[in-house]
């Protein structure tokens, strides 16, 4: 890309991976649609390699693919040709548009006209007949072979067609007289291995143009100019031992006893020979380079040979140019790219000097880049010198954006506790995660599958306190029972992978030690009763769900919960996982449980102003409103249950009295008075379309798949002087209060 941009004529001869060829990119592109039916990254990547070497099969791409990024589009073939056809017929006839969707579904159209043709499954020589027949036709128009890129295009489909038919009829005379078929994705994988396979031999350089080559190459040559780089001290001679597994002593007692080893001494004067010849090759100038500064910023030292060829000349002889300059800004002296004018013309507005910068958006060539730049300039501007958040920190603005949030958002949506909790804590990663719907690329590795884990332990522990489970079997423990269901729920499970089968049993092992914890710390929450209660606490519901969207039909029988004012309320749905009941006297008290395999969340009174931890109180006060228990029942404790390790831990109370009252009634009034002021508040800044980029998790950088995207540390930084406030309170003040 360097010598791209300085506009200097190269050639690499170097032999090449296949992969390295855009029209084996291109086809590659062509499979992935066919497999991935048609997702965007396949089909980015197709139109990409097609507009390359075929622009009139493939107009306006980049246009195309800002369409399908605006739409957020990540359907199938079928819904993207639906998709585009309706928005067509939508638009005025003969507008912009309109032309550019009807390009748009021209193009897609064809494609999918040719994918058709495709079989699902074949032999490796039919399939790679269809795909090169597939590739010739999308990806080569009329070639006209006066001229060199055609040329160069050509010899590139002649390579690519003989090494597919090669080795597609290799692979199925390995097959013998039962040609194995394979499907699109056996293909797919086959091809890539192919590729990972095979090299491409090195080109020679023509006359006009700049031969890199490696230096063991160079050396046979006979060149006017010739440049050796990379000259640092360690690369060359490089630091590292031909044989690591030997010392230098011991190399040469191998040696005296008949086995020969290379010591690192003849090594040495190998590469200097190497080097003294290497530089013979130039005829006319001879250049030598290394890099004194690494990329991590740490100084870096000449090749002892580049100190030899130094040595030779006098100090002030002026043969050495030190290029100091590491700052990306090009002197004057050194425009040589649309790039170097572009950011001198930057620097030079800020000295008030906007001439270079009027001549590039002047010029049809770059006013879309210089456009894009002064973009840029008043995002910086609304981020760093204007006081409170603006649109480019999250505040859409757009009245029709604001009105298509408040529709999906309507007034008798069901929110759910995390939900209302992720908006609360971080408002943009509420965006990205639930507006746009972006998936966060995760890094493949083994891991534990917490939500599935989850999932299970929670269906084994509401049917463990099913009362019909307790009554059949009274003569087994707590944790007995608990054994049991774990093993008849893995015994159903099978894998015809040994790997996955070997997990399973190992999730296995752990859940039943996990099972004997539980019925210690079942007994521990029991002895939380004191003799004053008429009758212990004992199950009364178990993954009890309530709400749903009124406006689809539902199995739920329970409605949601209104929060806030009559007249416009926020409705509430979730599922509670355990609710204990007993009587004391005429009052019915409630122990609300929730089972967490992972951290425990903090719960307090400031959390639960603030948005971020509402699960807890939510369920509380609608288990208090549905009256599921009866009019007037009131908790007696709320908290979540740590399956890993210490069991049912309170929430909401002192922990330091050594009687445990109930919250009563006067938590059920404090917390509904909080909850039908907050909520509302919450909603009301959702359906305005506010995102800003705030978050009072001061260490969510470090674990937030998000935090590129962001940027919250430049917030941060001007948060206090620029006075980026949300709701009531800043984000610097708040995370003070929330680490206390």
């Amino acid at each position: 890309e360097i010598w791209n941009d300085a506009g200097i004529p190269f050639a690499i001869e170097l032999p090449r991976p296949v992969t390295a060829v855009p029209l084996i990119k291109a086809i590659m592109g062509l499979l992935q649609l066919l497999v991935e039916d048609w997702r965007y990254p396949a089909v980015k990547k197709l139109l990409r390699a097609g507009s390359v070497y075929n622009p009139e099969a493939f107009p306006r791409v980049n246009e195309i693919l800002t369409l399908l990024r605006q739409l957020n589009w990540r359907g199938s073939r079928s819904e993207l040709l639906d998709d585009l056809q309706l928005m067509r017929s939508r638009c005025e006839p003969e507008s912009e548009q309109e032309i550019l969707l009807q390009s748009a579904l021209n193009l897609f159209e064809m494609l999918d006209h040719l994918c058709q043709k495709f079989p699902q499954r074949a032999s490796c020589q039919e399939f790679t007949q269809h795909l090169l027949a597939f590739a010739r036709e999308t990806f080569f128009g009329e070639l006209n072979p006066a001229l060199e890129s055609a040329r160069e295009q050509s010899a590139e489909w002649d390579l690519i067609v003989g090494m597919f038919h090669d080795a597609s009829n290799f692979q199925d005379e390995l097959s013998g007289s039962e040609t194995r078929e394979l499907s699109r994705e056996d293909y797919l994988e086959w091809i890539e291995d192919q590729c990972l396979t095979q090299q491409i031999a090195a080109t020679r350089a023509k006359p006009h143009q700049v031969a890199i080559v490696n230096a063991n190459d160079a050396r046979h040559m006979r060149v006017d100019h010739l440049f050796v780089m990379n000259l640092q001290e360690g690369v060359f001679p490089s630091s590292a031992e031909h044989q690591p597994f030997y010392t230098e002593r011991e190399r040469s007692q191998w040696n005296e006893l008949g086995i020969p080893l290379d010591q690192r001494s003849s090594h040495y004067y190998d590469e200097m020979q190497f080097f003294y010849r290497l530089l013979t090759r130039a005829q006319r100038s001879l250049t030598l380079s290394y890099s004194y500064v690494s990329t991590s910023g740490q100084p870096l030292y000449a090749s002892p040979f580049y100190q030899a060829v130094q040595s030779l000349f006098d100090k002030t002889a002026g043969i050495e140019t030190r290029i100091d300059q590491l700052s990306p800004l090009p002197e004057r002296n050194e425009l040589l790219t649309q790039s170097d004018l572009r950011i001198f013309g930057m620097s030079r507005m800020h000295l008030g000097e906007a001439g270079l910068m009027r001549f590039l958006w002047e010029s049809e060539s770059s006013r879309q880049t210089i456009e894009n730049v002064l973009g840029a300039v008043r995002m910086n501007a609304a981020r760093f010198e204007q006081h409170g958040f603006t649109a480019y920190e999250g505040l859409l603005e757009n009245p029709s954006i604001q009105e298509e949030i408040g529709n999906h958002y309507h007034t008798r949506y069901p929110f759910s506790a995390s939900q209302l909790e992720r908006y609360s804590s971080c408002p943009f990663r509420f965006f990205l995660e639930r507006i746009l719907q972006l998936e966060s690329i995760e890094s493949p590795r083994l891991r534990t599958d917490s939500r599935r884990r989850g999932v299970v332990i929670h269906d084994l522990l509401a049917t463990l306190h099913q009362p019909e489970e307790t009554d059949e079997q009274p003569e087994q423990s707590l944790g007995e029972r608990f054994s049991q269901l774990i093993q008849e729920r893995y015994q159903r499970s099978f894998s015809h992978n040994e790997l996955q089968n070997v997990l399973l049993e190992v999730e296995q092992r752990l859940l039943t030690e996990w099972a004997d914890l539980y019925e210690e710390n079942h007994g521990l929450y029991e002895a939380l009763f004191d003799d004053g209660w008429e009758s212990p606490f004992r199950p009364e519901h178990q993954e009890l769900a309530f709400g749903g969207d009124a406006e689809r039909e539902t199995s739920q029988k329970l409605p949601a919960v209104p929060f806030g004012p009559a007249e416009n309320p926020v409705y509430v749905e979730g599922r509670i996982d355990r609710i204990d009941v007993t009587t004391q006297g005429e009052r019915t008290y409630f122990s609300l449980i929730d089972y967490k395999t992972g951290a425990l969340p903090d719960v307090s009174d400031k959390l639960v102003e603030r948005g971020i931890s509402l699960q807890l109180t939510l369920y509380t006060i609608a288990i208090v409103r549905l009256e599921l228990l009866g009019p007037g029942a009131v908790p007696w404790q709320i908290g979540y249950w740590d399956l890993k390790e210490k069991g049912f831990q309170r929430k909401m109370t002192n922990l330091r009295k050594k009687n445990i009252d109930p919250l009563g009634q006067e938590f059920v009034d404090r917390m509904s008075e909080t909850l039908d002021r907050v909520l509302p508040e919450i909603i009301s800044r959702l359906r305005k379309a506010e995102f800003p980029v705030i978050s009072f998790d001061h260490q969510c950088t470090a674990h937030c798949p998000y935090h590129m995207t962001c940027r919250i540390n430049q917030v941060r930084a001007v948060a206090e002087p620029l006075e980026k406030r949300w709701g009531w309170i800043t984000e610097s003040e708040e995370t003070k209060q929330l680490e206390q």
